[in-house]
């Protein structure tokens, strides 16, 4: 963790900062602010992880081998998107998202996360589950994949994890109005891909 932002800070306001700062260095050389807040919190978000944990073993432990994962970005914001202000990413209809699982073909996807979903293990938690989820099925179903069934299969689990760890709280009630949206007569599961709505023990010790 970078030390020169003192730790009784939290990590948002660590990555708010280094935003700033980056945001600051970009103009004062010539660059765009924009894009000197978004390295700003990359920058930080990469320290935060280094000193804590690394995405790989976080996948590893959690959900082992996905079968059809990519690359895992934690450095670049895809294509389409842009990072907000809320270090999360934007993309030109205004919906936001902390995480984007982009298809490349093949069985294969690539998984793009945020500086915001690496807030603390659980969100991270959340977040990487419901974008695994999305994995799975791009790779089982290939190009008979439905966007619309997977996202109401993802939303079912985070749903029930977030349950699981603070209750049906206003987020648990966003959650279910967003898995809504997709709801139809087609739905992937996703306890036949490995994924389950339990807690690990563990989790609250990263």
């Amino acid at each position: 963790m970078n030390r020169c932002f003192g730790g009784s800070m939290t990590f948002t306001e660590k990555t708010e900062i280094a935003a700033v700062i980056g945001g600051t260095a970009e103009a004062l050389g010539g660059g765009k602010f924009a894009n000197g807040a978004v390295t700003g919190a990359f920058v930080e978000m990469y320290n935060h992880l280094h000193d804590r944990i690394t995405i790989d073993k976080f996948v590893k432990k959690y959900f082992g081998h996905v079968e059809g994962l990519g690359e895992l970005f934690i450095d670049r914001v895809p294509e389409g998107y842009t990072l907000n202000e809320k270090a999360s990413f934007t993309n030109s209809e205004g919906g936001e998202a902390f995480a984007v699982t982009i298809y490349q073909g093949d069985g294969i996807s690539d998984v793009y996360l945020s500086p915001a979903s690496m807030e603390n293990a659980f969100t991270l938690y959340i977040v990487l589950g419901h974008e695994m989820i999305h994995v799975a099925h791009h790779n089982y179903f290939g190009y008979r994949h439905k966007t619309s069934a997977s996202e109401f299969s993802a939303y079912t689990w985070t749903m029930a994890v977030h349950r699981n760890l603070f209750g049906k709280d206003r987020i648990y009630e966003k959650l279910e109005a967003k898995r809504l949206e997709y709801k139809q007569r087609e739905s992937y599961n996703y306890d036949k891909f490995g994924f389950h709505s339990n807690i690990p023990r563990s989790l609250w010790d990263w």
